[in-house]
Order: C-alpha cells, then sequence, then structure tokens
C-alpha cells in the first residue's frame, strides 16, 4: 500500500482491494443473470448471490464516495459532488434506457420512460427498462444524503460515529416498507453506512490481516449470507461484516491480480448495465454464451471509452472552472431522499 507519509489521508491511499471488490461483486451479478437463464430448475441462492454483488456495490460505492468528498473537500463541496455524481451515473443510463425502449417486447409508457430516464421508478412505482437498474435509483438517492454523513464523520472523529448511524438506520429500514413505500432508499441505509465505517477505519490504517487472506475472508462473507439470505438483518450483517473486514486487510501484492481486477472493475458499470440490457435482444443461452460475453465486453469498453470517460472528464472540468452556486439556505431545510 502506498500513501502520502505527510497526510495519512484515506485519499492517499492505494486501494487494489477494492477493485477486487468491485470486480467480484460484477461478476456476481453476471453470474447470477446468466445461470438463471441457462439452467433449468430450482436454483434459489442464485439470484441471491446476484443480490449480494449488488450489497457489496453498496459498501464499495459508499466508501470510495467518502474518499472522493475528503479529495475534494473546499468550497461548495456538496454541489460539485452532486454534479459529477450526476455526469458519472446519467449518460450511459439515458442511453441504455433508450436502447432498451425500442427492444421487442412490451413497451414501456411515456412517463415510465421519464421515470426510468430520471432513476426515479421507485418513487413514482415505474416499470424498469431492464433488470440490473433497479439498484440505481437507490444509489442515486444515497448520494443526496452521503455528503452531509461525511460532514458528519468530519466534525465528529470519533470511531463510534459511524456505528451510531447505522445503528440509527435499523429502526429506520424496519420502520419504512410498513410506512413509506415510495422512500426505499430509507430500507437500504443499513447496507451503504458500513461503507462510511470502512471509510474511517481506512484513515486509521488498521491492516491487521495478510494480503491473501482478502479472498477467504470475502468467501466467509459470503457464505454466512447465503447460510440465511434476505434483505434485512442477514444483508445487514453481511454489509458490515465487509465494512469493518475489508480495510483490515493489506492489500493484495500479486500484479496479475491487481491488473485483472483494475480493469474489470474500470469497465464495471459497463458490464452492469450493458449485459442486461443485452438479455432484451439477445437472450443467453448454452449455445451463444461466449458471443454473448464477447458482446458485454465490447458494450462495456464503448459505453466506458466513448460515453462514461469523456462524461466523467467533463462533470472535472465543468466542477473546477466554474463557480456553483451554494442553494439559498432556509431556517427549516429538507433533504428529500425519498
Amino acid at each position: 500500500m502506498t500513501k502520502n507519509p505527510q497526510t495519512g489521508h484515506a485519499k492517499d491511499l492505494e486501494l487494489p482491494n477494492l477493485d477486487l471488490l468491485r470486480s467480484i461483486a460484477v461478476l456476481f451479478v453476471l453470474y447470477d443473470h446468466i445461470f438463471t437463464r441457462i439452467v433449468s430448475g430450482s436454483h434459489d441462492l442464485v439470484p441471491w448471490l446476484g443480490r449480494l454483488g449488488v450489497l457489496f456495490f453498496f459498501v464499495h460505492t459508499c466508501c470510495v464516495l467518502m474518499m472522493s468528498l475528503e479529495r475534494h473537500e473546499g468550497p461548495h463541496l456538496i454541489m460539485k459532488f452532486y454534479a459529477r455524481r450526476t455526469f458519472r451515473i446519467y449518460p450511459l443510463i439515458i442511453v441504455a434506457v433508450l436502447i432498451a425502449f425500442f427492444s421487442p417486447g412490451p413497451r414501456l409508457k411515456i412517463w415510465e420512460l421519464i421515470s426510468n430516464l430520471a432513476l426515479i421508478q421507485n418513487l413514482t412505482f415505474a416499470r424498469y427498462s431492464f433488470g440490473s437498474i433497479w439498484s440505481l435509483p437507490i444509489e442515486v438517492q444515497m448520494y443526496l444524503v452521503l455528503p452531509f454523513a461525511f460532514l458528519i464523520v468530519s466534525r465528529f472523529t470519533r470511531p463510534w460515529v459511524p456505528f451510531a448511524l447505522l445503528c440509527l438506520s435499523f429502526p429506520v429500514a424496519y420502520w419504512q416498507p410498513h410506512h413509506v413505500a415510495r422512500a426505499s432508499v430509507l430500507f437500504y441505509a443499513p447496507n451503504f453506512l458500513p461503507g462510511v465505517i470502512a471509510y474511517q477505519i481506512f484513515k486509521a490504517k488498521y491492516q491487521r490481516f495478510p494480503s491473501w487472506a482478502f479472498v477467504p475472508l470475502i468467501g466467509i462473507t459470503t457464505a454466512i449470507f447465503l447460510y440465511r439470505p434476505g434483505w434485512q438483518a442477514s444483508a445487514w450483517l453481511t454489509c458490515l461484516l465487509l465494512g469493518v473486514v475489508l480495510p483490515l486487510v493489506r492489500q493484495i501484492q500479486s500484479a496479475t491480480v491487481r491488473v485483472v481486477s483494475s480493469l474489470i472493475a474500470k469497465y464495471s458499470y459497463g458490464i452492469y448495465i450493458a449485459h442486461s440490457v443485452l438479455t432484451l435482444y439477445m437472450r443467453p443461452s448454452s449455445q451463444n454464451l461466449p458471443w454473448y460475453l464477447l458482446a458485454t465486453g465490447i458494450g462495456a469498453v464503448l459505453s466506458y471509452h466513448l460515453l462514461e470517460h469523456p462524461m466523467i472528464r467533463f462533470g472535472y472540468h465543468v466542477t473546477r472552472q466554474r463557480k456553483i452556486q451554494a442553494p439559498v439556505l432556509v431556517s427549516q431545510r429538507q433533504a428529500a431522499v425519498s
């Protein structure tokens, strides 16, 4: 692991383990969506493996974005964060939703199309244009509150603070489905907040386990979740375990593993979107699986180089060159996350 010896900030760390975690997450999702279409019969645990991949994404994304917020601390932090995430997420989603809209099969209504383009399907109860898009409205709505979590743990630096936030999220997550169905982002709050815990532990640099332990620990975490899979206690425990253990493992040293995981992580967003949109035009089977995987890979590479990366750079350029006006503060300001 390399770090700036003068600052010791999480933003100065080189963390290939995060690339490996993201790679495992997208491969879990890909395996789930392919296996359940190719293999007939009962396979109850395989869909949960894909859902576990999404949980890994939630913890990983929250942790990485906390580091990003630290890296870009300064004037208009929150507005710059929102702008950069918008340019990161929405360009590919807009293209993917439009491609899915013209696919064979039932067509979305216009209001459903708009909901998918805006990633507010959970707020409007619109149908999803393709399968894997379901998690993105949750993630985008999480972005609304993440900067405030960052400000809290930056202001109150005691190690118990992120754990206190997590404990507060449990009753809220349990209450949400019974009272505010549209605010489903609250249901997943306990799956995101362990990323804040991981961020704090990364900053403290408490690497206690050898690098070779990373994969076995991920395997143990996976086994614990699959032993009794579910969206509440099991998912919460799994995410908490991941958030605590992830920063305690020394970074992988294998050059091959680093290169491969970095490559998969780089194209993971494109893989996550492309493979799901592709199933609307090309249902994977044992006969066409190599072609399906090839098309998914080509789609992911093209989406990154033609759309994702240019728009990421544009977002950074816009927020670096322009002064973003801070919102007018009022006496009672409520951040709507539902």
